[in-house]
């Protein structure tokens, strides 16, 4: 669906855990799709390893849900190098859903059906890793921008303005 061929410096690589299958993103801090695709349990190291060469990510955002426990350790041992980073994932799969909507969108008659009779025809993990990153980069700005709101002005001494 998304791809891209080149490396790119500010970019996480998300992932959705499960117990079958997993969504995996890569994401630049713009919030764009460089990457994403659904992949077998048994082919997550393989993934896991290109995705890693191909894009070099700052960080390895993995969602708290199914799976997530044996998830974190594997890429902890593969990736010592690499920050890894839990990410609240409630609701993501809703979230998910409203992407693919966007992503798809009803043409003909199709149009008279209401979004919820409207389903993926396959597995949303990736777009579901898609909102794990998104949430990552949303909190991490909110921390950048909370830790400079509050560093600003300590070094400045407060004097009383001159009549």
């Amino acid at each position: 669906m998304f791809q891209a061929n080149s490396k790119h410096i500010a970019s996480v690589l998300a992932i959705d855990p499960g117990r079958a299958k997993c969504g995996f993103a890569v994401v630049n801090a713009q919030m764009q799709v460089l990457h994403c695709e659904t992949a077998a349990i048994i082919d997550f190291e393989t993934v896991l390893a290109r995705l890693l060469d191909v894009y070099q990510p700052a960080a390895v955002a993995v969602g708290n849900g199914t799976g997530s426990r044996e998830i974190t350790k594997l890429i902890r041992e593969r990736c010592p190098n690499n920050a890894v980073v839990k990410v609240d994932e409630s609701h993501t799969t809703l979230e998910a859903r409203k992407l693919w909507h966007e992503l798809h969108p009803a043409r003909g008659l199709r149009r008279l059906m209401p979004k919820c009779l409207r389903t993926p025809d396959g597995p949303c993990d990736d777009l579901t890793a898609v909102v794990i990153a998104h949430r990552y980069w949303r909190n991490s700005l909110a921390e950048t921008s909370a830790s400079n709101k509050n560093s600003e002005g300590n070094n400045c001494e407060t004097r009383p303005l001159s009549p």
